[in-house]
């Protein structure tokens, strides 16, 4: 979506410094309300420990201004969710804006909790970065703390950006009937989309237009192959609300991803002139994340945008990689009390990947990876997908530290990886089942108890998710 301009509106009056007390209180209700947001573990919610509060607090350096030095950085990376009526839980649109928020921009700064961007960039490079340097970290939460000057509007430069991407939109499917969300704060919901095209086309791009906005957290949309549809319509009919419940997945085990959206997300455009099949007959599954912490429920209505071609230069798949005895055998064995469970599998799935892509792509030959998802649930720690090259090397497509069920998506690599037959794809992930992480039902943590692969609350999984070409 394109970046939000920033007006210069005045600040409210000004005010001294808080007390640390009272900044105490303000990290608390910012975790309260931007708990989602965060890339922090899916959990119980927590105020953060002093250091973060103290480097809030100190002496800082008066020549910092809003427009030259802190304005840039949250216009390239903190506008697309910090709009008014957008999902964060405040505007920074505005001198105004920030300058009533700098107690709160300070602690959540300090404590890396935003901008929320789980990749590690040690692993490798992705488009539509949004993550901050530690220089830039530092400009904000030293302006933050100190007289918070506005400054010459005349010296504001934007951040060199990313270039906008846009798509053309062929075909919109929107949710029948709106939606309004019952649970709370995390409710995820699954939406059949009728597709009523006679002949096969190719998605080659995809958007996401949120109905309510402040609500909408995320949103995947699943493509369902024609001998699956029966089950994700009886699923929807015996549901007497619009859609029906749904968590890790939308209950079909061949269903694959079409496309993820996560507010800031831009249009995404399918790379190297390709497109993902989509035969007569199919389905299209959207499950939402709705998120109701700092804003009240309201019917939502959310639709996707999708841009069509009759045929396609290069046949694109999602790769959606695993260890099969996990999902067919229950052999991902995360044992009660265990803080690091550890779950890996490293294969050369060239030999059968007509089986891992539904038949989209050739057995064995070779493949490039465009982008690259990683999926657990709530108990999930960290995770890490690879390349390991039959010379030794290692190519990292994914790596994340840190890993929060509510904040997931999928992301572009700058440049592809090639994999060869003879290299092996690898994932591992770790998980704690010591009751720090303990998925919520109805807002209470459940009891310890041994974990598996499943698509239910109580369970796990170990997925990696990648757009695949020839």
């Amino acid at each position: 979506m394109p970046t939000p301009s920033i007006d210069v509106a005045a600040p409210s009056a000004a005010r001294p410094p808080p007390s640390r007390p009272a900044v105490a209180l303000l990290a608390a209700a910012l975790f309260a309300s931007a708990a989602a947001c965060s890339s922090s573990g899916a959990g119980a919610v927590t105020s953060p420990d002093a250091a973060p509060i103290d480097a809030a607090l100190g002496d800082a350096p008066a020549a910092l201004t809003w427009h030259h030095d802190v304005r840039p950085i949250v216009e390239a990376r903190c506008a697309g969710c910090h709009v008014s009526g957008g999902f964060a839980p405040f505007a920074l649109q505005s001198y105004g804006d920030a300058f009533d928020k700098r107690d709160v921009m300070a602690i959540a700064l300090a404590g890396k909790l935003m901008p929320p961007w789980p990749p590690n960039d040690a692993c490798n490079a992705y488009t539509h970065d949004r993550s901050i340097t530690d220089a830039q970290r530092a400009t904000m939460i030293d302006w933050a703390r100190g007289p918070a000057v506005e400054g010459d509007p005349a010296t504001f430069t934007a951040l060199p950006a990313d270039p906008l991407t846009t798509i053309r939109v062929d075909k919109t499917l929107k949710m029948a009937t709106a939606y309004t969300p019952i649970e709370t704060p995390d409710e995820y919901r699954c939406f059949v989309m009728d597709w009523n095209e006679a002949t096969t086309k190719y998605v080659t791009g995809f958007d996401v237009r949120p109905g309510l906005t402040p609500i909408v957290h995320h949103a995947i949309a699943f493509l369902v192959g024609p001998a699956d549809v029966a089950t994700v319509t009886s699923m929807d009919a015996a549901d007497p609300a619009p859609g029906y419940k749904c968590f890790g997945g939308v209950g079909v085990n061949a269903a694959s991803w079409l496309g993820a959206w996560a507010p800031g997300a831009m249009p995404s455009s399918f790379p190297a002139s390709s497109g993902l099949e989509v035969a007569p007959g199919s389905k299209i599954v959207l499950q939402l994340h709705y998120n109701t912490a700092s804003a009240a429920a309201g019917p939502d209505q959310t639709s996707v945008d999708l841009q069509l071609a009759d045929a396609v230069a290069v046949k694109g798949a999602v790769l959606k990689f695993t260890n099969p005895s996990w999902v067919l055998n229950h052999t991902m064995n995360i044992k009660a009390g265990d803080p690091d469970s550890v779950q890996s599998f490293m294969v050369d799935p060239s030999p059968y990947l007509s089986r891992f892509v539904g038949g989209a792509l050739t057995d064995g030959m070779p493949f490039r990876i465009h982008s690259a998802a990683l999926h657990m649930h709530s108990r999930g720690v960290k995770g890490t997908l690879q390349i390991v090259h039959a010379d030794g090397s290692r190519d990292c497509a994914l790596q994340i530290d840190d890993w929060s069920f509510h904040w997931q998506g999928t992301y572009e690599l700058q440049k592809a990886l090639q994999f060869k037959p003879g290299d092996q794809l690898g994932i591992e992930c770790h998980f704690d089942d010591s009751g720090a992480r303990q998925p919520l039902v109805s807002g209470m943590p459940l009891s310890v108890a041994d974990a598996n692969w499943g698509e239910t609350t109580e369970d796990e999984m170990c997925l990696g998710v990648f757009y695949v070409t020839p």
